[in-house]
């Protein structure tokens, strides 16, 4: 039972690639709005397109770290669309009604980045000689990280224990690891 090898490393690589598209979009979305042009259609095309990338980097990183590989079609707009009006849950706002801040933009894109990934991981499990048997809490292990997220770094949560959601708070970094057994 571990986390495959490798993946820890460039687990984190994606995190930061992923918070580097979210600035670029965020500077998109303030030289719209400075503009005086509309900023909820491309700020929700550009969510979109993020998800949709965030997946395809976890899927290929899964790949290469497992050795196995996804039969599974990748999602189209409709279904990433789905995931992104599920907003916050209970009584809680998806983006496009808080308004789009660089605050809720970047926690926005994180929450997405946390779906995909999790998504991603149940596609490339499925059918392999492997099996999911929980998620591995991990934060950016630097100084920026909250204290009590650092006292959560590296519990691990059994499938079907109850996780702590993601991001926990604005701008928030950490992550959850696949931790994966063979079948027997």
């Amino acid at each position: 039972m571990s986390v495959p090898r490798g993946l820890v490393g460039k687990a984190q690589k994606r995190q930061s690639q992923q918070r580097r598209e979210t600035s670029a979009l965020c500077k998109t979305i303030r030289r719209r709005r400075k503009e005086g042009r509309g900023v909820a259609r491309v700020g929700r095309a550009e969510l979109r397109l993020q998800a949709q990338r965030s997946y395809r980097g976890w899927l290929k990183i899964l790949t290469q770290t497992t050795g196995f590989s996804s039969s599974e079609p990748e999602p189209d707009n409709a279904e990433v669309n789905k995931i992104m009006d599920t907003g916050w849950g209970p009584g809680r706002a998806t983006v496009q009604q808080r308004g789009f801040s660089d605050v809720s933009v970047v926690t926005e894109a994180d929450r997405l980045n946390n779906l995909m990934r999790d998504r991603a991981v149940r596609d490339v499990l499925r059918g392999s000689d492997k099996q999911l048997v929980g998620w591995k809490y991990m934060t950016q292990r630097d100084a920026r990280v909250r204290p009590e997220h650092r006292a959560d770094d590296g519990r691990v949560f059994r499938v079907g224990q109850k996780r702590i959601r993601l991001p926990r708070a604005p701008r928030c970094r950490c992550f959850y690891l696949p931790v994966l057994k063979r079948k027997r």
